[in-house]
């Protein structure tokens, strides 16, 4: 993300020592500053810390209810983009 943001012609791009991984290992409660759930690439698909740490942040795409999962590896059928969609 920082490349990103770099090659986008943002100067002032910080970055956590150990990435949001460590830092939540470190502040399971996400330290009063961390929302949402950790996206990992592959089958584990988010990390989940204490209870307060991993609030939905998102909402489903179908009926716009809060949510942060991604149940199924739900994708676009345009894009093939992962999407939120809740069970409802």
């Amino acid at each position: 993300a920082s490349a990103y943001l770099r090659a986008s012609g943002v100067d002032d791009v910080r970055q956590l020592d150990g990435g949001i991984h460590r830092f939540l290992e470190t502040f399971p409660d996400g330290g009063g500053v961390w929302r949402g759930r950790n996206f990992l690439f592959d089958a584990r698909e988010a990390d989940a810390y204490a209870e307060g740490g991993h609030d939905a942040v998102g909402a489903c795409g179908d009926c716009g209810r809060r949510w942060g999962a991604h149940l199924g590896r739900n994708v676009c059928s345009v894009c093939k983009t992962l999407c939120l969609a809740c069970p409802e």
